[in-house]
C-alpha cells in the first residue's frame, strides 16, 4: 500500500493531490472564518476540493474564456464564485449563503491557498 501511495506521489497526478489538499485545507480555514460558508468537516473540505478540481476543468474554464474578454481577468473571481456556487448545489455539508459570499470566498481562497502553498513550498 505505502509503494502505491509513493507512486502516487511521485507520478503525473502529484500536481492534482497536493491541489486538492491544499483546496481542501484553505477551504476549511475559510469556512470557519466566513460566515456566509459552511463546510461540515474537513474530510467534507476535501471533498468539496474534489469536485472543484473537476468543476475548475470544465465549467471554470469555459466562464473564464467569456468572463477574461470583459475584464481582463478580473472577472474570474465572479467565474470562481459561480463554481463554487454549483458545488455547494451538488454537495451536502457544504453551503453558501448567496453569490456575494462565493465571491469572497473566491477571494480568500486565492489568498490562502497563497499562503498555504508558499509556506508549504
Amino acid at each position: 500500500m505505502l509503494l502505491q501511495i509513493e507512486g502516487l506521489l511521485n507520478g503525473p497526478w502529484a500536481g492534482l493531490i497536493v491541489q486538492v489538499l491544499v483546496n481542501g485545507l484553505a477551504l476549511f480555514i475559510a469556512a470557519k472564518v466566513l460566515d456566509g460558508v459552511e463546510i461540515k468537516s474537513l474530510p467534507k473540505a476535501f471533498m468539496v476540493a474534489l469536485v472543484l478540481a473537476f468543476l475548475n476543468a470544465t465549467l471554470g474554464t469555459y466562464l473564464e474564456e467569456h468572463f477574461s474578454v470583459f475584464s481582463l481577468k478580473l472577472m474570474n473571481f465572479v467565474s470562481d464564485g459561480i463554481v463554487l456556487l454549483v458545488a455547494s448545489y451538488f454537495l451536502s455539508g457544504f453551503k453558501i449563503k448567496g453569490i456575494l459570499w462565493a465571491i469572497i470566498l473566491a477571494v480568500v481562497l486565492t489568498f490562502l491557498n497563497t499562503i498555504i502553498t508558499s509556506v508549504l513550498f
